[in-house]
Order: structure tokens, then sequence, then C-alpha cells
């Protein structure tokens, strides 16, 4: 069941709608409960959210449009 974000939600990019589900599955699996599952997203790419053991929640994410270098730079990518 998707349950809404309230305060602060951290955010893990990764490169590609595969690597969101096996980053949530991996979380759930050490204890996270997933908030919303790995879905299309509005934006056009795929995300979910899991709940650390903590509390704390992260949106993992697969966008399209933009990509981070080697040096940790997001780099806009066009979409066509």
């Amino acid at each position: 069941m998707e349950q809404r974000a309230d305060g602060i939600t951290l955010s893990h990019n990764v490169g590609s709608a595969a690597e969101v589900d096996a980053a949530v599955e991996r979380m759930r699996g050490a204890g996270g409960s997933i908030r919303k599952p790995p879905q299309a997203a509005a934006f056009g790419g795929y995300h979910g959210r899991v709940a650390d053991p903590n509390g704390v929640v992260w949106e993992v994410a697969f966008n399209p449009g933009w990509s981070v270098d080697a040096e940790g730079r997001v780099r806009m990518v066009p979409v066509e």
C-alpha cells in the first residue's frame, strides 16, 4: 500500500528501472518496509520508496533525463 512521504525523503538514484527493483528488494531484505512499490513515475522515469528500520524514507529512482558522471556531476540528457 502506498503511503505519503512526510518530512524528509532521501534519494538514491540508479542507472535503470531494473536497478530500482533490485535496490528496493535489497532494502526490504535488510529490514526496510516498502512505502511505494517500484513503478513508472510522472517524470518519465521509475521509482519506489522504502522506509529503513529507523523510519527514514528513501526514494530509489531512475530518471532517463539525466545522469551522474564519474566526478559526481549531474548531466542533463536530451529526451526524445
